[in-house]
């Protein structure tokens, strides 16, 4: 896997969020740029199952989204059923994209990962006072991170408690994570359901995760690309004080004023090239998360409105 090459202090080291280990797990890290090691050396051995393994997280978000989409058009007749399972339907695909997007742009993650490391990142050694604001404005991923990771468990391990201590092992119809149509009879044997269970829950934990990861990495990003514009503005005022108390006929200081001048509009322009980097990045994820988010907040509007509401169980409560 792909990461940028360590400082020989290990302090200046580049320090990615924790949740990036989910990127890797479900295979859309990007790899080191190949060697010709040869087609059996360890290295290429280990791209392509790598690489093979990211095709099949991919292909079992694919086929698991084709269930439940079954299962909507089984039921488009009861628009609440359909709304309900909408939800988990659509934010399957807006991930199934994700995936399929990190897969497609390996090359160019690997050079925005590059270009924050030598352009953006803020190690604590070097301005501890701004490295600890950034990981306190990190926190918020932080907190979305454990909410995810309870929507998790409670979509792949609720329908385990209903099975065992409401249902049964013996019963015929078996509660599975979503609503999902099969082309097989899911129900015909223990090693059946069993197998069908696992693939289409880990399909989702690779939905869910990958939402939160590369939000976190966004976010990481983007945090660090904010506190170095604010250490650019603090080097401009500082320039601009001492430039009030040069004299004008004092050609050393001009000269070391004009170099600090263009070591600033340089770090601008790097700052600038990365974020272009970023936009053209995560343009494609942020326009698709936008159009699926808009309808699944009007679904979502109109199951609150259809909702049975009963005062009664207000009244009762008295």
């Amino acid at each position: 896997m792909f990461f940028p090459p360590s400082h020989k202090d290990v302090r200046k080291s580049l320090r990615l969020p924790p949740q990036c280990s989910w990127l890797k797990i479900n295979g859309s890290w990007p790899l080191s740029k190949q060697k010709c090691d040869g087609f059996y050396s360890r290295h290429t051995l280990l791209q392509m199952a790598y690489t093979v393994w990211a095709w099949y997280v991919i292909a079992s978000v694919g086929v698991t989204i084709c269930y439940q989409t079954g299962f909507l058009m089984t039921h488009l007749s009861d628009i609440i059923m359909t709304t309900e399972n909408c939800c988990t339907t659509f934010m399957g695909a807006l991930n199934f994209i994700r995936l399929i997007h990190l897969r497609l742009n390996q090359t160019k993650f690997r050079n925005l990962i590059g270009s924050f490391y030598h352009d953006i990142w803020i190690p604590n050694i070097t301005d501890p006072i701004i490295f600890a604001d950034c990981q306190k404005r990190m926190r918020t991923f932080v907190i979305m991170t454990a909410l995810l990771l309870c929507l998790i468990i409670l979509y792949c391990v609720m329908p385990l408690i209903e099975l065992f201590f409401n249902l049964g092992l013996d019963s015929h119809i078996k509660p599975f994570p979503y609503k999902m149509v099969f082309p097989y009879d899911p129900y015909c044997s223990l090693m059946v359901y069993v197998i069908t269970y696992m693939f289409t829950s880990y399909a989702g934990i690779c939905v869910v995760t990958t939402l939160f990861a590369e939000d976190s990495v966004f976010g990481f990003f983007i945090t660090y690309t904010c506190c170095q514009f604010q250490l650019l503005h603090e080097k401009i005022r500082c320039l601009f004080m001492e430039e009030i108390e040069l004299t004008a006929n004092d050609q050393n200081e001009w000269q070391i004023y004009y170099k600090r001048l263009e070591s600033i509009v340089e770090k601008h322009n790097k700052i600038i090239r990365f974020s272009k980097k970023l936009e053209d990045f995560f343009n494609p994820i942020l326009l698709f998360n936008l159009i699926i988010s808009s309808i699944l907040i009007c679904m979502v509007g109109f199951q609150i409105i259809t909702v049975d509401f009963d005062p009664m169980w207000i009244t009762d409560m008295d």
